[in-house]
This record gives C-alpha cells, structure tokens and sequence, in this order.
C-alpha cells in the first residue's frame, strides 16, 4: 500500500534587499515623527515662553504708570492743563477739549496700570499705554530741542525741565531714555505670548491671548 505525503505550501524566502527596503521605511517613519515642542521656534519666542519678559515688563510699565498718574491726580488740575498746552498737542478752542483730556489722562495711564499689573485685558491696555507714549515722547523731544536752541542751556544733556507727568523737573536726556524705554516694554507686553502670572489665565485658563 503505497501512500501519498502531503504537500507543504511553499514559503518564498525573502529577497537579498529586504532588509534595506524595510530599514529604509523605518528610517521614513522616523523624519516624519513629531517634532518636539521647542522645534521650530526662535529665539524670542524660547525667551518668551520662560514668562520673564512678560512680568519684567510689567513691572515696569505698571510701576511707571501707576506712579505718573498719582502725580497728576495729587496735584492742581489746571497745572497738568497748562502743560497740555504748552505742548500744543490739542486746539485750545474750545478749552472744553483739554480740560476733558486733563481730567481723562491720569485715570487713564492707572486704569492701563492696574490692567497691566493684574493680566486683565493685557494686549488692549498695552496698546493704549504705547500710544500715549508716542504721543507725548516726540512732544517732550520736541521741547528739550527748543530750549536748548534758545540758550537756556549750554549742553544738551543739560536740559532740565519739568514736562506735566506729575513728578517734577527731570533731565531731559534721562525722561527720553525713560519713555523709549517704557515704549519697548509695552511693545513686548503686546506681542507676548506668554501670559505667566496673569489673572486672566486663571479666571479663563487661557495661557494665550
């Protein structure tokens, strides 16, 4: 009685570049893994992300205006007018407008302070406290350049006057370097992605405007 073996499905050995093809598909996998959270970015947004800028910022420009606007509210209101004035930012007729401005001033610059210290509503009270700045800081250059012009003073960084912030005579060369200085942190506070130690990431929890 003869018998017949069974047949056995045939099994293909695998080619000579196999194991290449299949590293070189490894190797594809791992180009397009995800990237860590740090690739990608600059420079400043690394630094930013740390939340230093945003607070040392701040600190500054909340101090600063904090401090700006208790002077102009302790003292006379017609003397911040005068400044006002003298500046000739705004028509004096009719006088409506800068008694209006006199009085708006100074609970504008602490309500930009309290908004900015506390991280509420932050990109929008950094941007009304840079434009006040640019405004008032060509103004104060202005001024200083006049007096000297008119002999008052021999040198330039001689030139003191008092400019209407509410905290007296001040060097001229110093309030400049002061404003621009108070211009680069509200800039920062405005384009910061950070929001480290602020109210509305708590209250909201959002880290990001």
């Amino acid at each position: 009685m003869t018998t017949t073996a069974s047949a056995k499905p045939a099994v293909a050995a695998p080619a000579a570049g196999a194991p290449a093809l299949i590293a070189g598909r490894q190797s594809g996998q791992d180009a397009q893994a995800p990237s860590t959270p740090c690739a990608g970015r600059t420079l400043w947004q690394r630094f930013d992300a740390t939340g230093f800028p945003l607070v040392a910022s701040r600190l500054a420009v909340a101090g600063m205006f904090t401090w700006l606007a208790i002077g102009k509210l302790t003292q006379d209101p017609h003397t911040f007018a005068k400044f006002v004035k003298m500046y000739g930012l705004l028509p004096q007729d009719p006088p409506e407008l800068i008694n209006a401005v006199t009085i708006v001033m100074p609970w504008l610059e602490l309500s930009c302070a309290v908004c900015i210290l506390l991280g509420v509503c932050l990109r929008g009270a950094s941007l009304v406290s840079f434009l006040l700045l640019a405004v008032f800081t060509p103004a104060i250059y202005m001024h200083g350049v006049d007096l000297f012009n008119q002999g008052q003073f021999q040198r330039l960084w001689d030139v003191e006057f008092d400019c209407g912030c509410g905290v007296g005579k001040q060097w001229w060369v110093g309030k400049m370097a002061g404003n621009l200085g108070l211009m680069l942190a509200s800039w920062i506070l405005f384009k910061s992605r950070s929001r480290a130690v602020c109210l509305s990431a708590k209250l909201f929890g959002k880290p990001i405007a």
